[in-house]
């Protein structure tokens, strides 16, 4: 379950979990977009020549998943009235591609990296961040990892205090770059998923406008 998810559960954020009963309290949120605007994927798949395909930004809308089809989501960092202290961080950011019998994904989760405290520059993710994956119908591979760093173009404005979370000038437009692997793997019952490698570029951008306060949703059990 990511950032978000453990935090709120009333908006219709993929992924999150029912609430605990109908009298859970609030736990209010301010939610920040960073839009998805464009990005790229190159991967090998079993030994495979490498294959590049642009990435589509999954909005909602129903996309027709043909094989080559791959999609990214926007990313979102979740500011509670006690981030002082405990730093925001961007939920997962990443990649699904659907293959022709199975399907790929790369993803990157920064939980201590928040967005409203960096200037222009190049950060480097620290390891046990990236995750990889191939699925088929039958099995899931364990999860492989990379490399991968987060590069800001353009900084202005900065923190704010709950719940408006940014200052009205605030502007930040960034990209990140992931490599990653993951090995063959063979379950006890004899499914086989095939390694592969990926090299990920997405684009994102955010700004006062994408930080839009939430006080009434509800919280999670535990």
């Amino acid at each position: 379950m990511t950032a978000a998810c453990a935090a709120v559960t009333s908006l219709s954020w993929s992924g999150c979990d029912p609430p605990c009963n109908a009298n859970a309290p609030p736990c209010p949120v301010t939610q920040i977009t960073g839009r998805a605007l464009a990005g790229t994927i190159t991967f090998a798949v079993a030994g495979a020549a490498p294959e590049t395909h642009s990435v589509s930004v999954d909005n909602g809308a129903p996309i027709l998943h043909l094989p080559g089809t791959c999609t990214m989501q926007n990313a979102s960092t979740t500011i509670t009235p006690n981030t002082t202290g405990n730093p925001a961080g961007l939920n997962d950011v990443g990649v699904g591609c659907q293959l022709s019998n199975s399907s790929l994904g790369v993803s990157l989760y920064l939980p201590s990296l928040d967005l409203r405290m960096l200037g222009v520059g190049t950060y480097a993710i620290p390891p046990g961040e990236v995750g990889m994956g191939v699925a088929n119908t039958s099995c899931t591979s364990p999860v492989g990892e990379g490399t991968a760093t987060l590069v800001v173009t353009r900084a202005e404005g900065g923190p704010a205090p709950y719940p408006a979370a940014v200052t009205p000038d605030y502007v930040r437009e960034f990209s990140v770059h992931i490599e990653a692997q993951v090995a063959r793997s063979t379950t006890p019952r004899g499914c086989t998923t095939p390694d592969a490698s990926a090299t990920v570029d997405l684009q994102f951008a955010e700004t006062a406008a994408d930080a839009v306060n939430h006080p009434d949703v509800t919280c999670l059990c535990g």
